[in-house]
């Protein structure tokens, strides 16, 4: 592989680093192929080089290894703690959750590790206190594109959960890290009471990378964007702390500006918390002007990694940070891509190119607007940094407030405007994001590109997007309400019911690339069913949608209809007897009735039968004992969606009397509140001998029909 020759060439601590993160990830996705091909290729790529042979498989070992254990340490320790007594240092506080580092020696692995608890009292950031804690297990994702608990805390070095009570305090500020992390509180809160409006989120978010203030929809905006990077403590800003030491001391010479430069961004450090994105920043920066006093041309490659090297190794699982990762593919796409230094245009596009695939795998839209935006807002967003971070310590805030709300108010218009440019993607796989940063190193750092190795990958990456697409049936796990997701062997995609909640169902919408569903289906008019619908009526309206006949009216109805009008949505009403195709997929509504029958909402519900090829699948909505003991089904029925999320009202010794049903879904929430699924509900259908899969215990469920005679299931927690 002679086109790498030239950028990796004795990068010993590079190639360390690259296979480090490799074996973490190994250990993370072990039932996946795909890691063991990279450490192949690895191999195959560096296979004349001995050295570099040894250097990959034993970082690939180690990182798998030293995660692993950190892993299963952890594990351990939180299946023997049950409720016991710990002292914390508390580090952070949003609203009653709290973030504190552990003292307690016997919790210490490698490194003292940090807990997230609820607490309903108050304690004082910087104070150390003991108390009595109940430990539990971080959330697996559940959905899809949703949000993974455990990732997001692992790589935040957190790696404790739980819920504390019966706290004494033991010392109060009797340190110097105590009396900062106090320090750094006090500043935090006299600063963000100097602003107003929108700035009031935005600001803090700038100098402190504290988001919690800062709304929703403006994120999305800058999003849409595509400027979203900017929000983020970064290189930026250590490039702003560090040019303020240089100018500050720069009559004291090469080694006093320098050592004021690395003491001011470790101080800016500590009060930004010690992000990966501005640790990535300080330690290039100090790596950098060391070398320099031995070197006159400091390596980027060897910098960048030895920057990665430590707070790998003080907390692996940082690799699986958005931000991290975001930062290190950033400069490192600068590195390559930046071929005109005066360009700002070319560093546009070395930002976005080096970030392209991770940003769509985690955020599923790619804006077609962002390279141009970035061109004004990044100086734009470089003076509101400095003027920020400036604004610490000199009293000119007023005018800040003022134009850091003007430029926020411009940019929710501007989203407004280009908000045709900004598309769903589906998120890359493995293999795309692999040939995606393949072919931009045979492109861009190859003189004479290697033809035919060009020609292989472009070859597989269409073969991997334009392979025949699965039909696919999924109950999504939305906790207790309903969500059904069909998507059809050419890609038009239908669903019934949103559940109560609409952010966890959009991302799995993004998640799959869905820009426009063809079809939204409500079974009736409850929260649980319809409250999704209306948050996706705004993000991804469909193009037609379909409600049970004579459905009784409430404000959720009235904001649908509302909402249909508004979009251009065609509205169509079903009733038994009604069915249409969408592709080779036969919808056929069997209840309810043309003439009203049933008075409550729940016996109104639409009730359909799916079917593709020779199987059948029924979804119930909420419907209870008096409709299904009207209900005659000839014929088998593979699935079934246990009609009222098996609740003792859908309790029908006619409907289940005969070997009727394959298996049966029963859509709950963990631990909810109504006691979901019914035990009268299990008794019969297990004295049916009836299998039952429950979202409550295996998350999303997915039948899956690659094209044979069978469903394939796929569960998320299994």
């Amino acid at each position: 592989m002679r086109f790498l020759d030239e950028w990796l060439v004795d990068r010993y601590i590079f190639i360390f680093v690259l296979s480090l993160g490799a074996g973490i990830f190994l250990n993370l996705n072990s039932e996946t192929f795909e890691v063991y091909i990279v450490a192949l290729l690895l191999l195959f790529i560096f296979k004349d080089k001995k050295i570099y042979i040894f250097i990959i498989i034993f970082a690939i070992f180690f990182g798998f290894f030293y995660s692993d254990y950190i892993n299963e340490k952890i594990e351990r320790k939180v299946s023997e703690f049950g409720s016991n007594n710990l002292t914390v240092l508390i580090e952070g506080v949003k609203k009653n959750n709290y973030t504190g580092k552990i003292i307690n020696s016997e919790m210490k692995i490698f490194f003292n590790r940090k807990i997230n608890f609820y607490y309903k009292g108050t304690l004082e950031v910087g104070d150390i206190y003991k108390g009595e804690f109940q430990l539990e297990s971080f959330k697996l994702q559940r959905i899809p594109g949703g949000f993974n608990e455990k990732i997001y805390y692992f790589s935040n070095n957190i790696f404790y959960k739980g819920r504390g009570e019966k706290f004494h305090l033991i010392s109060g500020s009797r340190n110097i890290y105590s009396n900062l992390l106090k320090g750094r509180e006090k500043l935090k809160a006299e600063y963000t009471e100097k602003f107003t409006g929108k700035a009031r989120g935005l600001l803090p978010a700038l100098v402190f990378g504290d988001k919690s203030l800062f709304p929703e929809e403006t994120k999305d905006s800058f999003q849409l964007l595509g400027i979203s990077h900017l929000l983020a403590v970064s290189g930026l800003h250590g490039g702003i702390i560090a040019g303020f030491a240089y100018r500050i001391f720069t009559p004291g010479g090469f080694y006093i500006k320098n050592g004021a430069a690395w003491i001011f961004l470790f101080i800016y450090a500590f009060l930004a918390g010690f992000s990966p994105s501005i640790n990535r920043a300080a330690l290039m920066f100090f790596l950098f002007s060391l070398r320099k006093i031995y070197l006159r041309y400091p390596d980027p490659w060897t910098i960048l990694s030895l920057s990665a090297l430590p707070q790998i190794l003080i907390n692996p699982f940082v690799v699986l940070s958005i931000g991290f990762q975001l930062s290190y593919l950033t400069i490192a796409g600068i590195v390559l891509f930046h071929k005109n230094k005066k360009s700002k245009l070319s560093l546009s596009f070395a930002a976005v190119a080096g970030t392209l695939p991770i940003v769509i795998y985690y955020f599923h839209k790619i804006s077609l607007i962002g390279i141009v935006i970035n061109l004004f807002y990044v100086p734009l967003f470089a003076i509101i940094t400095f003027w920020s971070m400036v604004g610490l310590f000199i009293p000119f805030t007023e005018n800040l407030d003022k134009f850091a709300n003007f430029t926020i108010s411009g940019t929710e218009k501007l989203s407004e405007i280009f908000q045709f440019l900004d598309i769903n993607i589906s998120a890359p796989s493995f293999w795309e994001i692999l040939l995606y940063y393949g072919v931009l190193v045979l492109v861009f750092r190859k003189k004479k590109v290697n033809l035919k190795v060009l020609l292989t990958f472009l070859v597989f990456l269409l073969i991997t997007s334009f392979y025949p697409k699965d039909w696919e049936l999924t109950f999504l796990d939305v906790g207790q309400g309903d969500a059904t997701f069909i998507s059809t062997k050419k890609g038009k995609t239908i669903l019934i019911d949103g559940g109560p909640w609409g952010r966890e169902v959009e991302n799995y919408l993004s998640f799959q690339g869905i820009n426009k569903p063809e079809l939204f289906i409500i079974s009736h008019g409850d929260a649980d069913h319809i409250n999704g619908i209306l948050w996706l009526m705004e993000t991804h309206p469909p193009k037609n949608i379909l409600l049970p006949v004579n459905l009784e009216t409430n404000d959720l109805i009235e904001k649908l209809i509302y909402l249909a009008n508004k979009n251009k949505v065609n509205i169509i009403y079903g009733y038994a007897g009604y069915s249409f195709y969408i592709d080779n997929t036969k919808f056929e509504v069997i209840s309810p009735l043309k003439a009203p029958k049933y008075s409550t909402s729940n016996n109104q519900s639409l009730v359909l039968l799916v079917s593709y090829k020779d199987k059948r699948i029924m979804l119930t909505g909420d419907i209870e004992k008096e409709v299904l003991d009207g209900l005659d089904i000839p014929g088998k029925i593979n699935v079934l969606k246990a009609p009222h999320h098996g609740s003792s009202t859908g309790i029908s010794e006619r409907f289940f009397r005969r070997e009727l049903f394959d298996i049966t879904i029963i859509s709950c929430g963990e631990k909810n509140r109504y006691g979901h699924p019914g035990k009268e509900f299990l008794n019969l259908i297990e004295s049916r001998n009836i299998p039952y899969l429950r979202t409550d215990k295996v998350g999303t469920i997915s039948f899956i029909n690659k094209g044979e005679k069978e469903f394939y299931i796929k569960t998320t927690l299994d």
